[in-house]
């Protein structure tokens, strides 16, 4: 009897933690959260930097050689999606297209007038009113051209033949048979570069005689 007493009170104990245990484990679902009124609106993504490069050997002389030119060269530059320009202002004949107290000037960059102000300040101005970034490019160590390359595509030598002083700094290279020599005075170089620049002026030749359709450039 005592046992069974003890087994009945036993189970109800058990059952009385059970029911303590459940009850201190209520699972409370999570609060609701409601979104602001006036949410931030999303940021955009960064636009794509599209860019194109701006010859100074082929573009100065020709498609910037002018205020005009210059905007209008700009307005098709937007027109075409790009939003960056990057501009050379060191032509391989090693002068600049910027004022410099050092460097001697590309053809009449020193002295032509756009408006008031130099070539690449004018540039720079224009294309910031198109909103399009630019980024002002020089090579380092061009000094001009090899002479017959140069005299073979109507350019300049370069201020290498100009200036002893930047003479004696051209680079020297090995030449089987010969030894080391200033690159100045590596004829078979300067031939094989002639050939090259002859062979682009027929080809431009070719394209400027080619008749093109209305509205093509």
């Amino acid at each position: 009897m005592k046992k069974t007493i003890l087994f009945i009170l036993c189970a109800v104990l058990a059952m009385f933690a059970i029911y303590s245990c459940d009850n201190g484990h209520k699972k409370v679902p999570p609060p609701i959260v409601k979104p602001p009124d006036n949410p931030d609106p999303p940021k955009p993504y960064a636009e794509k930097e599209k860019m194109l490069w701006i010859d100074a050997d082929e573009n100065y002389p020709n498609n910037l050689s002018t205020p005009e030119k210059v905007r209008a060269t700009l307005d098709r530059i937007k027109d075409t999606g790009f939003n960056k320009i990057v501009v050379d202002v060191r032509p391989c004949e090693g002068s600049v297209l910027y004022e410099s107290e050092f460097m001697p000037a590309f053809m009449d960059s020193d002295t032509r007038d756009y408006e008031g102000k130099k070539y690449l300040q004018f540039l720079l101005d224009e294309a910031k009113k198109r909103d399009i970034k630019v980024t002002v490019s020089t090579v380092v160590f061009g000094a001009g051209f090899m002479q017959d390359a140069a005299r073979s595509a109507g350019k300049q030598l370069g201020v290498a033949w100009n200036d002893t002083k930047l003479a004696n700094l051209a680079c020297m290279q090995y030449r089987p048979g010969i030894g080391m020599i200033s690159a100045m005075n590596d004829t078979q170089k300067s031939k094989n570069d002639a050939k090259k620049a002859a062979s682009q002026a027929e080809e431009s030749k070719g394209k400027a005689e080619k008749p093109q359709a209305p509205g093509a450039v």
